[in-house]
């Protein structure tokens, strides 16, 4: 069986229970693949990123007379409205036409048309998630986490990546210090040696991340350095490049 995200957000969990970690979020018109059903829970594997978590029955929506979705919200947000009623499609969000998304029979129309996105346009957009809050798990505007920014930023530039930082890090070209350019991936590593933050370099010298929140810090070549304090936050493992 398969499933469809049919509103802005699902919230996606590790165990079958309310009180279960947040690990993930299906954004609008992602679809997955349902591997069992629990009581009140779905299991599911993303299509996007193969990613398996547990979401609530009751917003688990059948794909049946659902058409290939094409096209990405590729800005902070897009707002789309249906008579009284109004509905806000995060970033990275899947639709299939330029001016309206159906759901439950009802047409609401999106106040911008959808425009695709490159890799140039990275900048403007990453910068729009200024100030957003961190939150374990989140990918958009109302709360995202670090991996989780940088697989929507890439999704609205056309660009697939894994999910977690540690997925993220195994993919892509690597790139040794000073040949890094605005568009590479930064990762960093915890006293363990592990890969667990990641974040993306706007210049040889600025980088973009989720950490409090998202925001612009100093980078070098031994890590992120507090924009603020001159405090060394993160400690850098590797530069990867995707396109």
């Amino acid at each position: 069986m398969k499933g469809i995200c049919q509103i802005p957000v699902i919230p996606c969990r590790a165990e079958p229970f309310d009180r279960s970690e947040m690990v993930n979020q299906l954004l609008f018109g992602e679809t997955y693949e349902v591997l069992e059903e629990q009581d009140k829970w779905v299991k599911i594997k993303s299509h996007g990123d193969n990613y398996e978590c547990w979401i609530s029955k009751n917003q688990h929506a059948d794909t049946s007379g659902h058409r290939d979705k094409k096209l990405i919200i590729a800005q902070k947000f897009s707002a789309a409205h249906h008579k009284d009623q109004s509905i806000f499609l995060p970033a990275g969000s899947i639709i299939n036409d330029e001016r309206s998304i159906r759901i439950d029979d009802k047409e609401f129309v999106l106040e911008n048309e959808v425009v695709t996105k490159t890799p140039e346009d990275l900048d403007k957009l990453s910068r729009s998630f200024l100030n957003t809050p961190y939150l374990w798990g989140g990918k958009t505007f109302m709360g995202i986490d670090c991996s989780g920014f940088t697989q929507v930023l890439f999704r609205c530039v056309g660009y697939a990546i894994p999910r977690d930082a540690w997925q993220q890090e195994e993919k892509g070209s690597s790139i040794e210090f000073g040949d890094h350019k605005f568009g590479d991936l930064a990762f960093f590593v915890n006293k363990e040696g592990k890969v667990n933050h990641v974040g993306l370099l706007l210049s040889q010298n600025e980088i973009i991340h989720a950490s409090g929140k998202v925001r612009s810090d100093k980078f070098n070549n031994e890590g992120i350095e507090h924009s603020d304090n001159g405090e060394l936050t993160h400690r850098l493992h590797s530069i990867k490049r995707y396109f």
